[in-house]
Order: structure tokens, then C-alpha cells, then sequence
């Protein structure tokens, strides 16, 4: 970056005492720059913010860890939460049913029963409690596990997203403000060489496209430098609403890190590590037991339940007495309802069979690609770094040189001049999508 910047200013410099300078001078210049000259102006240039004698910073960590922390991600953990106790829940019998009854058999004008003296109970209680067959509890259970373990893996998919998401918000605004410092500084230039051109073109050294060719091209610039602004507040804006912080705090410029050619281990070593780690395919594994354990169900409700009975009390004029029953609960009418949900049951197991078979592939196929792309974009952002942008920016001290003793016209000059934005922009765009790509294979491989 240091370099990067040296060479830029240096071109300024250059064509800044090219116009305003004698030829004579401007060569000596054009030999031997300063570079100590150079950094000095690159410090009064600056508009990085700084806080105790250091440039203001927005930090990436800060944003995630914001992040991790909005409405979204809370939802989904209460919500996984709440599924926990849906376990002890499921393990526990149905409520008991208790009842008190009065029969009152010889008042209200009826006749009598029994003795004329009654002395009988006129009360009754009750006490009745379902239970299921014993493995349906054991069953619930584990299918309520089952509900649980899922919504938490959705949650942590939920979680490397965002983190990835916010990375990749935070290197896009560092992308637009590296273009829009290039545009400036490139703006700069032109309007340097415009004024040259326009003094040629006055002196009759120069054809009036010249001038309007450089014209038209400032234009364009400034077009694309109001498109960049307007991208950047875009993206300040969606950091703002994932993150939760307002906009006014997301202060400090935005960087890139430190690129590191990625240490890609093989590509079966990899996609083994994304199917033991990727929270959506653990999802997938989990649906599917899930549905495996909600058929077992299903096909134990053929299976009668249990109904204990226990009462006290009125038995007309005889003394009360204490009563029990067991029975059973048979589902005599299967073939509307029990038949009907294990048929259910199946085919949402055979669904969510087919579901974790694509995921799989999915996986397989995402990891691929992202390889593939962390790659290409590694070779080209250090083609374009090491080679591209140092060749465009000499071939334009090449054609300023020749451009002064008019060996080339303005025309010439521009195409060079365009090489070079383009070569500069282009490294920054090919560093983003190395990062982007890197991220998204992080998340993908359950990281953060």
C-alpha cells in the first residue's frame, strides 16, 4: 500500500512540475523523485480522521460483534430456547382428570329407592389419568431433541452468515473508498493535463478533440465518483441496520487486511471438513433422524394406550366404596386417522431424505466453486498488483515524457492514462472478491 501510494503521488507530482515548471527542471524531477517529498504530501492529503496521532479506523470486530447481537440472531436463539423445554415437556404424562359429582336420587319429588331410611353417599370423586403406550413418551422426547438441535444449528448457520455478510459489507466500503481516493487523485491529473492541453491547444500545438476528449473523460470521472459515493452510503447504510450501530457512530475509514495467499488444503479435505462443521448439513442430518423417529411414532399409534380410573363414593343407599379400572384406549377407527399419519409420517421422511441428499450436493458443489474462485482471484489481484499497475504507471512517466516534447498527442497520453485507472481499480476489485470468496468458504466451513 505504501508503494501504491509513493507511485501515485509521484505521477502527481511529476505532472504538477511538468506544467508549472520548465522542461529542463521537470526532466531532473522526472529522474529522481522525492520521495521523502512525496510522503510529506501524501500526509497533508489525507482526510483519514485521526484519534491521539493515529488514523481513525472502523473495526471489523466491532461490526460482528455488534451484529451477532441483533432482533434476527436474538429471535432465533430465544426461539431454540423456547424448544429446549418443549423436552421435559414431552417426557411428562398427560394431565390427570379429577371430578366431583352429587346425585341426589330420592329428593326433587322421585320415589323412593331402597330402604326409607337412605343411607346412602349423595357425593362422588373421580380420579382418571391417560397413559401412553411407554415408548410414545420416550418417543416425543427424543422428536422434541430433534426440534431443538435443529432451530440451534439454524442459529449458528444464522450466525457464520451474518459474520460473513457483515465482512463482506465492510470490505465493499473498503473497496468503494479505495476507488473513490484513486478517482480523486486521478481527477486531479486530468484536470492538470487539461490545462496543458487547452494552453497547447491555444498556441495551435494541439487539435480541439484533444481537449474535448480529456473533457469528456473528466466528466465521466466525476459521474463515476458520485456513483461511488452514493455506493458507499449504500453500504453504510446496510452495515448500519445488520449491525444495529447508527450511522453517525460508524466512523473511521475501512480496510483491507493484510492478503495472505490461502493455504488451500486439498479439495476432498475440505469438502470432509464442510459435511462434519456446516450447520445447515447438520440441520439436513437432524431433519432427517427427526422424521425417522416421527414414523416410529406414527406406527405406534395402532398401539392402545392406557386409562386408570379410580372413584369414591355414591352408590345410591348403599354404603360408598372405593372403586379402580384400568382400560384401554383402542383406535378402532385407524383407518381415518392412525393409517392416515403413518403414510404422512413417511413421506416426510422420504422428503427430508431427499432434502439432506441436496444439501449435500450443494455443499459439494458451493465448496468447489468458492475454491475455484479464492484462487482465481488470488492470481489475479497479484498479477495486477505486481505487474499490471507498476506497468501502467511507468508507461505513463514513459508517455508524460514523450508527451512533452511532443512526440505523442493528447490522445496517446489519455489511453495510457486509462490504462493505469483501470489497472488500479481493477487490483482493488479482484482483492475484494478473494476476501469475499474467502469469507463465504469460512462460513460455509462453520467458521467465523
Amino acid at each position: 500500500m505504501r508503494k501504491e501510494k509513493c507511485r501515485k503521488f509521484s505521477v502527481s507530482f511529476l505532472l504538477f512540475f511538468i506544467f508549472t515548471v520548465p522542461v529542463a527542471i521537470t526532466t531532473y524531477y522526472f529522474a529522481k523523485p522525492s520521495c521523502a517529498f512525496i510522503f510529506s504530501g501524501i500526509k497533508k492529503k489525507s482526510k483519514i480522521k485521526k484519534s491521539n496521532g493515529r488514523p481513525k479506523v472502523l473495526s471489523v470486530k466491532r461490526l460482528i460483534k455488534s451484529s451477532l447481537k441483533n432482533y434476527d440472531i436474538m429471535r432465533l436463539k430465544l426461539e431454540a430456547g423456547a424448544l429446549k423445554e418443549n423436552v421435559e415437556i414431552s417426557k411428562s404424562l398427560p394431565n390427570p382428570k379429577i371430578a366431583f359429582a352429587y346425585n341426589d336420587s330420592d329428593g326433587f319429588g322421585n320415589f323412593a329407592v331402597g330402604n326409607n331410611e337412605y343411607q346412602g353417599s349423595k357425593f362422588r370423586y373421580t380420579f382418571t389419568q391417560d397413559i401412553p403406550f411407554p415408548t410414545k413418551l420416550f418417543l416425543k422426547s427424543k422428536i422434541a431433541k430433534y426440534s431443538f438441535d435443529y432451530a440451534d444449528e439454524i442459529t449458528k448457520s444464522a450466525v457464520y452468515a451474518t459474520a460473513a455478510t457483515v465482512k463482506n459489507y465492510y470490505y465493499r466500503l473498503a473497496l468503494y473508498e479505495s476507488d473513490i481516493e484513486i478517482i480523486k487523485s486521478d481527477y486531479s491529473l486530468l484536470k492538470l493535463l487539461e490545462k496543458n492541453t487547452t494552453e497547447r491547444y491555444t498556441l495551435g500545438k494541439a487539435k480541439e478533440t484533444e481537449v474535448i476528449r480529456i473533457d469528456l473523460k473528466m466528466i465521466a470521472l466525476k459521474n463515476k465518483l458520485i456513483r461511488l459515493k452514493k455506493d458507499r452510503l449504500k453500504t453504510l447504510y446496510k452495515l448500519s441496520r445488520i449491525s444495529q450501530i447508527k450511522l453517525a457512530r460508524l466512523k473511521g475509514a475501512a480496510l483491507f487486511p493484510k492478503t495472505v495467499k490461502l493455504d488451500t488444503e486439498s479439495l476432498k479435505k475440505t469438502i470432509n471438513d464442510a459435511y462434519k462443521n456446516n450447520s445447515m448439513l447438520k440441520a439436513a442430518n437432524i431433519l432427517y433422524d427427526k422424521s425417522k423417529s416421527q414414523k416410529k411414532l406414527a406406527d405406534q399409534g395402532l398401539y392402545p394406550n392406557i386409562v386408570f380410573h379410580v372413584k369414591y363414593g355414591y352408590r345410591y343407599d348403599i354404603q360408598p366404596a372405593l372403586g379402580g379400572s384400568i382400560g384401554f384406549m383402542v383406535p378402532l377407527y385407524f383407518n381415518s386417522r392412525q393409517v392416515p399419519e403413518m403414510k404422512r409420517a413417511q413421506k416426510n421422511m422420504i422428503s427430508s431424505l431427499f432434502g439432506r441428499a441436496w444439501t449435500y450436493g450443494g455443499i459439494n458443489k458451493t465448496v468447489q466453486i468458492l475454491l475455484l474462485n479464492i484462487k482465481k482471484y488470488y492470481k489475479l489481484y497479484r498479477a495486477e498488483r505486481k505487474v499490471y499497475v507498476p506497468e501502467s504507471s511507468l508507461l505513463l512517466k514513459l508517455y508524460v515524457n514523450r508527451y512533452i516534447f511532443g512526440k505523442i498527442s493528447a490522445f496517446e497520453l489519455l489511453n495510457a492514462f486509462k490504462k493505469m485507472v483501470k489497472a488500479e481499480l481493477l487490483s482493488y476489485d479482484y482483492e475484494f472478491n478473494f476476501l469475499k470468496n474467502e469469507d463465504s468458504l469460512s462460513s460455509v466451513l462453520g467458521k467465523i
